[in-house]
C-alpha cells in the first residue's frame, strides 16, 4: 500500500511541476491574470455548484445503460469508466475519446460498451437539440 501512496505523490508533484513549467513559458501571463481578475465569480460559483449534479446524472444514465446489458457491474467500475471517458474526451477533438469508455473494462465486450457510449452521446445530443 505504501508503494501506491508514493506513486500518487510522485504523480501529483510531477503534474504540478508540469503546470508550473507551462505557466512560466507563457509570454502573456499578464493577460491571463487580467482575465481571471475580470471573471464574474458568481457565474463560476454556479458552474461549480452544478458540476456535481451533472456528473451524478451522467453516472446514473451510464449505470442504467451498462446494467441493462451486463450483470454484475459495480458502481465503482461504472464511475471509473465514466471518468476515464471524460479524461480521454479532454484530449481528443470533438470529445471522441469518451467513446473509449469500453477500454476501462477488461472482462466485458468492449464493442458493446462502445456502442452504449455512442447511445449515451446520442441521448445527450437529442436533449441539446430539443431543449436547447
Amino acid at each position: 500500500m505504501k508503494k501506491h501512496k508514493w506513486i500518487y505523490w510522485i504523480k501529483l508533484f510531477a503534474g504540478l511541476g508540469l503546470l508550473y513549467v507551462v505557466y512560466s513559458k507563457i509570454n502573456s501571463r499578464d493577460s491571463i491574470l487580467a482575465a481571471f481578475r475580470a471573471t464574474g465569480w458568481r457565474y463560476i460559483a454556479w458552474c461549480a455548484a452544478l458540476l456535481l449534479p451533472n456528473i451524478a446524472l451522467a453516472f446514473v444514465k451510464w449505470r442504467y445503460l451498462l446494467k441493462n446489458r451486463f450483470s454484475g457491474i459495480r458502481n465503482r467500475q461504472v464511475f471509473g469508466s465514466l471518468l476515464f471517458g471524460y479524461t480521454l474526451g479532454l484530449v481528443t477533438p470533438g470529445r471522441l475519446g469518451e467513446l473509449g469508455r469500453g477500454l476501462f473494462f477488461q472482462d466485458r465486450d468492449r464493442v458493446v460498451i462502445t456502442g452504449l457510449a455512442v447511445l449515451d452521446k446520442l441521448a445527450n445530443q437529442l436533449i441539446i437539440f430539443t431543449l436547447g
